[in-house]
């Protein structure tokens, strides 16, 4: 198992509410974390704050095309992805992402979100 230090994250909702104690706890434990929220303004806040193990990322994850170019913006030094948190509030649609084996992200078919047992309970692919 990594240490926790060479462990890479990405938190959906970071600037605010649970992905903002996510994201704070897992840079105080000594990860680096990609900071993911549709705010900039909060998240370049919170980003400061949480110094150079972050790095913000301005993403709407009901943005279909946004989701997909993700994997492209996050530097090398915050890849292989190990950890994936995806927070969001409940009347939002889910984000599509997954985490594969070996850090990549995938962002699933957007007809999986019209069943009625869709969302962040089904395992990964």
């Amino acid at each position: 198992m990594a240490e926790a230090s060479n462990r890479n994250a990405v938190v959906t909702g970071a600037a605010g509410g649970m992905g903002r104690a996510i994201a704070k706890a897992l840079v105080e434990s000594g990860r680096r974390v990609v900071l993911a929220d549709r705010d900039p303004a909060s998240l370049r806040e919170f980003a400061a704050e949480m110094g150079d193990k972050t790095f913000p990322i301005e993403l709407d994850i009901t943005d279909a095309k946004a989701v997909d170019r993700l994997p492209d913006l996050i530097p090398d030094t915050f890849k292989p992805i190990d950890i994936l948190v995806k927070c969001r509030p409940r009347h939002r649609r889910p984000d599509a992402l997954r985490c594969r084996r070996g850090g990549r992200l995938v962002r699933d078919h957007p007809d999986q979100f019209d069943r009625p047992d869709a969302g962040d309970s089904q395992p990964p692919a």
